[in-house]
């Protein structure tokens, strides 16, 4: 098994309240995402990944973890509307921190 860091920064993608949806999502155990994938080459389901929050100060630190559910695949760029394709993978997400109350939920 490999381990991946996921850099997020909630001022480009998945807004911070997204993430607290998340949370809720993961409580009720409805939660399913994915994510783009620059380093997908060696990438399989059941790696590992840590979600790494960044650009945000002092809050900035691990958000999450969990395992890849999927294998890589192309889908159309998330944040370019100029039919480009990037990689993603789907996760599945064991565990979620509110970095500005340090609340895991697991």
């Amino acid at each position: 098994m490999k381990l991946y860091i996921l850099r997020w920064n909630p001022n480009f993608s998945m807004k911070y309240q997204e993430h607290l949806k998340g949370m809720k999502w993961l409580a009720d155990g409805t939660l399913g995402h994915n994510w783009s994938i620059y380093d997908h080459e060696d990438l399989e389901a059941g790696d590992a990944y840590i979600f790494n929050m960044v650009g945000m100060g002092e809050e900035d630190g691990v958000a999450g973890f969990g395992i890849f559910s999927s294998e890589p695949y192309t889908q159309p760029n998330w944040r370019r509307k100029d039919n480009t394709n990037l990689f993603y993978a789907d996760l599945l997400i064991k565990c979620l921190l509110d970095r500005k109350s340090t609340q895991w939920l697991a």
